[in-house]
């Protein structure tokens, strides 16, 4: 029996439009929002795209005016993930990075099924992206542990990057954008390794760092993404770097060497200096500490001097890059490690024309740092120019005493520089105690000035001192005799 279509349906059909006709502002206005948070999301992510940082998160935070309206909740998300992504490539501020990252994984959390339960995140329609904020934090982490809490850092990147990579696992089907983040995370896992290897002193550590680093380089080179093979080259030829310092069998070192070499010099076919100045740069950084590494390994003075003349030749082209005004803390690291090789290549040569240039490097650094503004590295480089003219004393000739004493004088005013700092570990403190008393001894022998008997006096009461609250450094001091 057929329905009748009587007075009261048409009333009703009459209804549901008349109301349908009266939501269509609402309706309209609902996909003007909807447009424009798409139109701000699509922008922001071509000025990210093409390094308009500023510009792209400008356009992210119009989106995040809509942040009220929970019919938008998706693409909120999705505008707070693509904010996170530029400070996450910020090299100046890691700490807000991670601030909008512990911002999005609240909300990517909260819209998991059953939050805080044990059911697998696959249920949850935020999947992919969680899966990579997950890799963008052990990333984050990671940066952070270069500069604070090293250890709690690492293990919070390990986590994050296990997780991420747990999760990736469990999607069947990942395009190459995922695929690559996938790769990006046993990335993240080799770095948090290394960096947990390096503070364990742990080789092992070091051996799971470099396994997690070429399971990432063959993701990459499956979907060939040619700017992370380059990038998982140069840090799988740093793996290789540290490496050479838990062994002791010099065949095993060269091999190791030729390993880190090898992989460090693939980054550079794909990184030249027009297009990825900054990548050129740290890979031939990463060279010339590779081979002032194997020179202060060696005991063959031929290779010695070819381990040297690489790891110049590799500074010296990292110069065209990091100047002062562009990257300066990049331009100070290089210059300390120019002053570093010359003062090994000085130490193991014994070429006293050395010397001039680590004392020239020293005062490129000392132009920029100071005990106020950068006190480790402005000590580090007191000690090792200290270091520089204590051992042009003990073996150099001089014209006349006088020569001789004005640098002996430099020395200890260097070494006292380095004694007034509170982080110098019980060694670094013995040995320089012990060169400060031969020094002062040696300068009264030659004067017989009161001044440096008092001075032995107290450097002798403090080595006394050291003694009694560390008696295992005893093994430390070395009294080979006066200069």
């Amino acid at each position: 029996m057929s329905k009748i279509f009587t007075y009261d349906n048409a009333n009703i059909v009459i209804g549901i439009i008349t109301i349908l006709i009266a939501l269509i502002p609402s309706i309209y206005k609902v996909l003007l929002k909807k447009r424009k948070i798409n139109i701000s999301l699509n922008s922001g992510i071509n000025y990210r795209l093409n390094d308009k940082i500023e510009e792209a998160r400008k356009e992210f935070n119009k989106a995040l005016e809509y942040e009220h309206c929970k019919i938008f909740k998706k693409l909120i998300i999705k505008a707070k993930i693509n904010l996170y992504e530029t400070y996450h490539y910020d090299m100046i501020n890691r700490e807000k990075s991670l601030e909008y990252a512990k911002v999005n994984e609240e909300d990517l959390l909260k819209e998991l099924p059953d939050y805080g339960a044990k059911k697998s995140i696959m249920f949850s329609k935020y999947k992919y992206q969680y899966a990579v904020l997950n890799s963008n934090l052990g990333h984050i982490y990671n940066e952070l542990a270069l500069f604070r809490d090293a250890k709690s850092n690492y293990e919070c990147s390990k986590k994050y990057s296990l997780q991420s990579i747990d999760i990736f696992r469990k999607i069947n089907r990942l395009n190459n954008f995922y695929f690559s983040t996938f790769g990006t995370s046993y990335s993240n896992l080799a770095i948090t390794f290394k960096g947990l290897a390096n503070l364990n002193k742990d080789s092992r550590l070091l051996q799971l760092s470099l396994n997690n680093a070429k399971y990432s380089l063959s993701i990459y080179e499956k979907i060939k993404d040619y700017i992370n093979i380059a990038r998982i080259q140069n840090n799988i030829g740093n793996i290789y770097s540290d490496l050479i310092k838990f062994k002791n069998n010099e065949n095993e070192r060269e091999k190791i060497y030729s390993s880190s070499e090898d992989y460090l010099c693939k980054s550079l076919e794909f990184y030249n200096i027009e297009k990825y100045p900054y990548e050129f740069a740290m890979s031939h950084q990463n060279l010339g500490s590779l081979n002032l590494h194997m020179m202060c390994y060696s005991d063959d003075k031929d290779k010695i001097y070819l381990y040297y003349i690489k790891s110049e030749k590799n500074y010296d082209m990292c110069k065209k890059v990091f100047i002062k005004d562009k990257f300066e803390n990049e331009y100070i690291n290089l210059y300390y490690n120019l002053m570093s090789l010359y003062f090994q290549a000085f130490k193991r040569i014994g070429d006293m024309n050395l010397l001039p240039k680590v004392v020239d490097n020293g005062n490129v650094i000392f132009e920029i740092c100071t005990i106020e503004n950068k006190p480790k590295l402005y000590i580090d480089t007191n000690l090792i120019l200290a270091d520089a003219y204590f051992l042009a004393i003990e073996t150099c000739e001089f014209v006349n005493e006088n020569e001789k004493i004005d640098m002996m004088l430099e020395t200890i005013s260097k070494y006292e520089i380095v004694m007034g700092s509170k982080e110098l570990s019980i060694r670094s403190k013995v040995n320089t105690i012990t060169k400060l008393i031969r020094l002062n001894m040696t300068i009264l022998d030659m004067t017989d000035s009161i001044i440096y008997k008092e001075k032995c006096d107290i450097y002798c009461k403090e080595m006394d001192d050291v003694i009694k609250a560390n008696p295992e450094v005893l093994n430390e001091i070395s009294f080979i005799g006066n200069l």
